[in-house]
């Protein structure tokens, strides 16, 4: 068998569909992507347990095992498409980073998979949403069902016997959009700040002004027209601030908000707030969609985003995205949630 007959022949299996004027590395790299994933997930009927465990009989296999399997699979492709090494092993990254751990992460972090006795890995129950007419995210034990892939996504037409729930609360994404969210939590906590007399020097203001990412939009002076916004104290210090008669008054946020990137949340909704929302791009390109994302997201639309679409530039890109057509409208929503300016052009 050739190696382009291979790809070709993953990709029918997982139902992925390929693009004619596509970089047929760039192809690859998505199918031997979502491959990576489905292995992950066929491992977990290895039943395979460290040789100290004491935990037998369930579905379910250890990260370890599941590493070193896989790990050789990923081996494998990239020894039949050399050309893919960059994209699994994008430069700088540290020397002990692992694709399949990474792939392995996002699938847990979006509860495709989930902890089990003894390190081990193991399935949720089955829960599925609608994306789509006649198109269903899907979780859960995945051998007897007949599934198309998109991105590390598993999909199913019909809910036969599967409880449906909504994507929001599927992937535990507030109800509210961005703006909303903050205007609540605002109202919640207002007088709840405390006066901050003696910053440290460390400390930056997010400029709603700023046009750039929202990594270059840290400045060490507060925004010009005086509205309230976030400081950033460290990697591990963030929260709230205003201007109350001169003064400077904050409110840390809970670390659970900075450890899941939430902060990101409030970031877009002060912007759109503010009236300078942020902007991304949808290249609408037939069956494929190209999405361009100015900054990244926070962790619980993420990790959805990684449920229905594949990393462009390489595996840790996280500002460009390809994915199916069919998935636009569900896309457009989850951007525009976060009250993103959703732009398609054709």
């Amino acid at each position: 068998m050739s190696t382009a007959s291979l790809h070709d022949r993953m990709a029918t299996d997982m139902g992925i569909t390929t693009i004619s004027d596509e970089d047929i590395d760039a192809t690859i790299s998505r199918v031997t992507y979502s491959a990576i994933g489905e292995w992950i997930k066929a491992s977990m009927y290895d039943n395979v347990k460290d040789d100290d465990s004491k935990v037998r009989g369930e579905i379910g296999a250890t990260k370890n095992h599941i590493t070193r399997k896989c790990g050789k699979i990923l081996e494998a492709y990239l020894d039949l498409y050399p050309n893919l090494r960059n994209w699994y092993y994008p430069s700088p990254l540290n020397e002990t980073f692992n694709p399949v751990t990474e792939i392995r992460k996002r699938q847990l972090a979006a509860g495709v998979l989930v902890s089990g006795l003894e390190n081990s890995l193991q399935f949720p129950q089955k829960k599925c949403t609608q994306v789509a007419d006649n198109l269903y995210l899907y979780r859960g034990d995945t051998f007897h069902k007949k599934s198309q892939i998109i991105g590390l996504g598993s999909y199913i037409c019909r809910p036969d016997q599967v409880p449906v729930c909504s994507i929001e609360d599927m992937y535990l994404i507030p109800h509210l959009s961005a703006k909303a969210y903050v205007e609540q939590y605002i109202q919640k906590v207002s007088n709840k700040f405390i006066k901050s007399e003696n910053p440290p020097e460390t400390r930056e203001y997010f400029d709603y002004h700023s046009t750039h990412a929202f990594s270059r939009s840290w400045k060490s002076s507060y925004p010009e027209s005086k509205k309230l916004t976030i400081y950033k104290d460290s990697d591990w210090d963030y929260g709230l601030v205003r201007i109350d008669s001169g003064e400077l008054y904050t409110l840390a946020f809970p670390k659970a908000v900075i450890e899941t990137k939430d902060v990101r949340r409030f970031m877009y909704g002060i912007k759109k707030i503010e009236q300078n929302p942020v902007q991304a791009t949808i290249k609408d390109t037939d069956s494929m969609i190209q999405i361009t994302l100015p900054s990244y997201l926070p962790d619980f639309e993420q990790n959805l985003l990684y449920m229905m679409a594949w990393p462009k530039k390489d595996i840790m890109d996280r500002t460009e995205y390809i994915s199916e057509k069919t998935l636009l409208p569900a896309i457009k929503k989850l951007l525009e949630n976060l009250n993103i300016r959703v732009i398609i052009n054709d």
